[in-house]
């Protein structure tokens, strides 16, 4: 297969050294044929100010923002606070299928008191399926970004349905808008880029499904 998962489901940083630490947990990148489709942010540069705030911000990664808060509290240049810890609940894999399920506990610190939960359902070049679960107590605002390659032009089919390129589709319970964010490829350089965005008030628990199809 040219088809590729990385799923990022690690600690946020060592705990000696939160100084490079990113609000990036269960982000991924997915690779089709080998291309690129939804990828990393990068670094863009170390300088204090909104750029580095923003490259290392949840809103910056392939995840669930919750009421616009990052998972973990990242600021300054090289300053973590409060982190998010994961935990594996499952993980499961045959020559078909790969099944991923994974928690954080990093919008605990909320009045209502969020866990994350994000199941990956791989199955090489044919379908990946991203099921999150949010528990809690009371309304948050949810937003779920997948920010795409810039090569990527995504076509808004239905307000449930993307066309990526010829045999790529995503597909979401919820409806989906496509808005701009940014990439920085190299140290020092930002370009811009699309990104599928699901933004709704919500009444905990929440759940939403979204599936990249191959045909």
């Amino acid at each position: 297969t040219r088809d590729w998962l990385i799923i990022d489901h690690g600690l946020p940083c060592p705990s000696y050294l939160p100084a490079h630490a990113q609000a990036d947990l269960f982000t991924f990148e997915y690779f089709v044929d080998g291309q690129p489709i939804i990828t990393d942010s990068g670094i863009y540069e170390y300088t204090s100010g909104k750029w580095r705030d923003y490259f290392r911000s949840t809103a910056a990664h392939n995840t669930v923002e919750v009421d616009g808060q990052s998972s973990t509290e990242v600021w300054h240049s090289f300053r973590a606070a409060r982190r998010a810890t994961p935990t594996v609940i499952r993980f499961e894999e045959t020559s078909a299928e790969t099944t991923l399920v994974v928690e954080h506990d990093g919008y605990i610190r909320l009045p209502q008191k969020v866990t994350h939960r994000r199941t990956f359902i791989w199955r090489p070049d044919e379908s990946l399926s991203i099921k999150d679960e949010l528990f809690g107590e009371g309304e948050v605002e949810a937003k779920i970004r997948f920010h795409l390659a810039p090569a990527v032009t995504p076509n808004l089919l239905s307000p449930t349905e993307i066309q990526l390129n010829a045999k790529l589709s995503v597909h979401s319970e919820l409806d989906m808008t496509v808005q701009e964010s940014w990439i920085s490829p190299t140290f020092g350089q930002k370009e811009r880029r699309p990104c599928i965005n699901i933004t709704k008030q919500i009444q905990l628990p929440f759940k939403n499904t979204v599936t990249l199809q191959t045909k």
